[in-house]
């Protein structure tokens, strides 16, 4: 959405700075708003590549994550624990 539209739809308030104005979103949140209006208009689309996924965790991964969640540390510069 550019600019312009979004004033409009705040009855012209200004939402972002001036110097901003010429700036248009994220290509990859446009792509996920292309994507929306897919599905919406009724095409079938595994949409896997933004936000949350729509399939649950595995009860091995959970446990998984269970078990090691409290190592969390980076490892040093050269990759050795």
């Amino acid at each position: 959405m550019h600019f312009r539209e979004i004033m409009a739809l705040n009855g012209g308030a200004h939402l972002v700075r001036a110097d901003l104005a010429r700036y248009k979103a994220a290509s990859n949140l446009n792509m996920n708003e292309h994507i929306k209006k897919e599905i919406a208009a009724g095409k079938l689309i595994h949409h896997l590549a933004f936000g949350q996924s729509p399939f649950p965790v595995p009860r091995e991964l959970k446990a998984a994550l269970v078990k090691h969640a409290g190592q969390n540390a980076y490892l040093s510069i050269t990759g050795k624990s």
